[in-house]
């Protein structure tokens, strides 16, 4: 069901029919009401679709490793010297996610 995205249930309720104990049960399907199309296959002015739950869970993870280079190596941090950074961005749902970008408002990021 994860991987189709969705599942989809539907539940019967029955009741005796107290005009007609020995006659059939009284029945209805239950209805998804945020379902708009509001399906009634069998014509009885109730609607009956079934309730679909949404499996689909987009979830992103980054990381952020840094590197500090000694540009003059003389073994002190001081002006000039940098840091490197680099990003690992992984895709930890189970939806194909498309159009990912990072940014970081104090440095550069180059893909």
């Amino acid at each position: 069901d994860v991987t189709a995205g969705t599942f989809s249930n539907q539940a019967l309720v029955s009741a005796l029919n107290p005009l007609n104990p020995l006659g059939p049960s009284i029945t209805d399907d239950s209805d998804d009401p945020d379902d708009p199309t509001n399906d009634d296959p069998d014509n009885d002015g109730s609607p009956d679709d079934p309730t679909v739950t949404d499996l689909r869970q987009p979830l992103l993870d980054i990381t952020k490793q840094d590197t500090y280079v000694d540009t003059n190596a003389n073994g002190i941090i001081d002006a000039g010297d940098t840091i490197n950074y680099v990003f690992d961005v992984t895709n930890r749902g189970n939806v194909d996610l498309t159009g990912i970008s990072v940014t970081d408002a104090l440095v550069t990021v180059v893909p």
